[in-house]
């Protein structure tokens, strides 16, 4: 593992949050937490299932100027996912009262949370359950606002378009006309990093149209989608070159790179204001550490890790 590089990285430029580390890992990596918190300027925590040791570990690794975030996947746990979603049971009850189970146990176990971060891919999107699934995601962002009314809640993916065979289509996990404090859209592409510009672009366009000025991506490193034909596949996997994490960490941070001047030919990352990482190190991703070392080191335009051209 190359955990001994993290000291010597600079800050990211822009607020990182980040999907949460194992519970586990958090209570026995203290020392790697503080450099991860240094370098994102963040601390998220696992909603369903942080225990206080592990909200401690990771409470203990802030400074004054450390956002929080709350990562939580609302409808995954108690609701009978072969419901149809108009459906309202004691499976759904006991959803929501996990919900603000858990949103209570972090209320009184943390100073506060600045950011929600809801992940809900689990309702079959049909045109007649639109509204029944409109309900069930209402209900959690006003579970969120009630426990941290201060809290920017945003969802996975809500706001982006992906391409199919048809051209680019809005991606149908959240309806942008869920309640939300931005959009958001995936940066899953690399090393095909014009596509990465490209998603970013017309989930931005989404944005403006209903007046939210920026969108936060969740970025991927050393995992990606690979597209057969218009088919998306995910892999835990895949370790591309590195110059590209450099580059994508270049582009996003550095503001030369989203000017007007500029954004024909990379993207509009000014309207980038924070980020998000997905996937973080585990196991089950074992390419991470190294890419997100070199995006870190592309934000702060530091030498190339590898030696090589860096891609535009």
């Amino acid at each position: 593992m190359s955990f001994h590089k993290l000291p010597s990285l600079q800050p990211l430029q822009k607020k990182h949050f980040h999907w949460p580390f194992e519970p586990e890992w958090s209570e026995n990596n203290t020392v790697i937490l503080k450099e991860f918190a240094r370098i994102m300027g963040t601390i998220c925590f696992n909603g369903r299932w942080d225990t206080e040791a592990s909200l401690r570990s990771l409470v203990s690794n802030r400074d004054n100027n450390t956002l929080f975030g709350l990562n939580y996947s609302p409808w995954h746990y108690k609701w009978d996912k072969t419901n149809s979603p108009e459906v309202w049971d004691q499976s759904a009850i006991e959803e929501t009262d996990l919900l603000r189970e858990r949103f209570k146990f972090i209320q009184d176990n943390v100073p506060r949370i600045d950011y929600v971060l809801y992940n809900c891919r689990v309702f079959s999107h049909v045109p007649s359950t639109k509204s029944a699934i409109k309900t069930k995601q209402e209900i959690v962002y006003g579970i969120a606002k009630q426990f941290f009314p201060s809290a920017k809640v945003i969802w996975y993916s809500q706001g982006q378009r992906n391409l199919t065979k048809d051209g680019w289509r809005v991606d149908r996990t959240v309806a942008p006309d869920i309640s939300s404090d931005a959009f958001t859209v995936t940066l899953q592409q690399l090393p095909e990093l014009h596509l990465c510009r490209h998603v970013f672009t017309k989930a931005l366009e989404t944005s403006l149209m209903v007046g939210k000025d920026s969108v936060i991506p969740w970025i991927s490193l050393g995992a990606a989608i690979r597209y057969i034909g218009h088919k998306p596949l995910w892999s835990d996997e895949v370790d591309y070159p590195l110059d590209y994490s450099y580059a994508l960490g270049q582009e996003i941070n550095r503001p030369l790179y989203g000017t007007i001047e500029h954004e024909a030919e990379y993207a509009p990352w000014r309207y980038c204001k924070e980020a998000i990482f997905y996937p973080v190190h585990s196991d089950k991703f074992p390419h991470w550490l190294k890419h997100f070392i070199a995006y870190v080191e592309g934000a702060n335009n530091r030498q190339n890790p590898i030696g090589a051209s860096v891609p535009s």
